[in-house]
């Protein structure tokens, strides 16, 4: 392991990796692979108003479906993510993935939250690449949003107003979104790598 200013270089087995620091952001590419880490749907009542109610709010069930809908690859793009929700605002399912997951899991949150942490692969033939890439680093990406389809709810009233709680939900996929434009301000990507 080489230490050269704020990059370091390692030589494993023949594969180069450089581990970069900047902006309390750390992340490693490797061979010009790019990785996100963070939640991309939590427990915590989100701000998607829509018509009568103040947003949603997702129970533990609709989270560890979240992961398993994921890790299962389910109707084989659950694990899909999109750049701003493009090929659903478009309805063509015909543009590419700007990542894949590699992982989801279950993580504790405070107070009691849980959320569906995962890790993304972030797809570089895609011609949006370098654009996302950047975005991601410089915090203009900063989080997700799931798209889905929503099967099982129930009003909850609190004082913020009327939410959906959503128990189930048939997972197509997720996207990588700003900050205006998160939902749920705790689905935020938290590493790059």
């Amino acid at each position: 392991l080489y230490k050269l200013k704020s990059c370091y270089f390692a030589i494993m087995q023949n594969k180069e990796l450089n581990f970069f620091n900047f902006d309390g952001f750390q992340y490693k590419e490797e061979e010009g692979e790019f990785y996100t880490e963070g939640f991309v749907a939590t427990t915590h009542p989100d701000r998607a108003k829509k018509g009568e109610y103040a947003g949603d709010i997702l129970t533990k069930n609709a989270i560890q479906s979240i992961v398993e809908q994921i890790n299962n690859r389910k109707d084989m793009m659950a694990d899909l993510v999109s750049y701003k929700h493009d090929w659903v605002k478009q309805a063509n399912p015909q543009i590419a993935p700007v990542g894949r997951a590699v992982f989801a899991e279950v993580r504790q949150m405070d107070g009691g939250h849980v959320g569906a942490w995962v890790k993304t692969h972030h797809n570089k033939i895609n011609p949006k690449f370098n654009d996302v890439k950047y975005e991601v680093e410089k915090k203009y990406i900063t989080g997700h949003s799931i798209e889905y389809k929503n099967d099982k709810s129930k009003d909850v009233l609190l004082k913020e107003g009327k939410y959906r709680l959503m128990d189930g939900l048939d997972l197509v996929g997720y996207a990588f979104v700003d900050g205006r434009n998160i939902a749920n301000p705790k689905a935020t990507i938290e590493s790059l790598s």
